[in-house]
């Protein structure tokens, strides 16, 4: 079982063009269930992209792994087809 603070590694990325693109790969067969939810008939997982201090022996230089934070407030597991507000940057969406 893993520690709750413990990050679930689902895949690696290398950064590109000096930066301004990483190219990530992510094994789908690790992402777990238990932290994906459905959002208007898809499914979403959260994924945090971080930056290795240095690259390592493969040349990989970000990590991603899963986001398992979770609210604890009343909103917890509603679904919602509604947008909360008419603001143009709001996508509607609980990311």
């Amino acid at each position: 079982m893993k520690n709750k603070n413990q990050k679930i590694k689902v895949g690696s990325g290398v950064e590109t063009h000096y930066g301004s693109n990483i190219r990530i790969c992510i094994c789908l067969q690790d992402l777990p269930e238990e932290h994906t939810f459905e959002y208007n008939g898809n499914i979403y997982i959260k994924l945090d992209v971080k930056k290795l201090f240095t690259a390592d022996k493969f040349g990989r230089t970000h990590i991603v792994s899963v986001d398992t934070w979770k609210p604890n407030g009343h909103n917890q597991g509603k679904k919602t087809n509604s947008k909360k507000s008419n603001s143009p940057s709001d996508d509607g969406l609980p990311f």
